[in-house]
């Protein structure tokens, strides 16, 4: 299985706590983030089941697998599909190769 992709539930009461120091260390140390999202997919038989995937592992999903992103009324993304879906929306700005965006003038 993917380590970047998984269907199983976590607890997270067993995560241990890091102090000020340690996440300063993480947040500037270059570290690839380690946060899953838990977000509802659909496959082409129409199932939908809750998965976790972390932002690199979107593009790691199989293709007939779809994650559902709810909006409200106002056409805003929101839950935790909202939040995986900007980080990945970052990823393609950021990196020309996985979405070349080219213009003439």
């Amino acid at each position: 299985m993917n380590p970047e992709i998984s269907s199983q539930a976590t607890d997270s009461t067993e995560s241990p706590e890091v102090s000020q120091e340690d996440e300063i260390t993480i947040l500037h140390g270059g570290r690839q983030s380690t946060h899953c999202w838990t977000v509802e997919a659909i496959d082409f038989e129409e199932t939908i089941k809750k998965i976790k995937v972390k932002v690199k592992g979107v593009n790691n999903l199989p293709r007939e697998l779809r994650i559902i992103v709810e909006f409200d009324d106002q056409g805003q993304a929101i839950d935790e599909a909202q939040a995986l879906l900007a980080g990945y929306l970052g990823t393609l700005a950021a990196d020309c190769k996985l979405f070349p965006m080219d213009y003439d003038r």
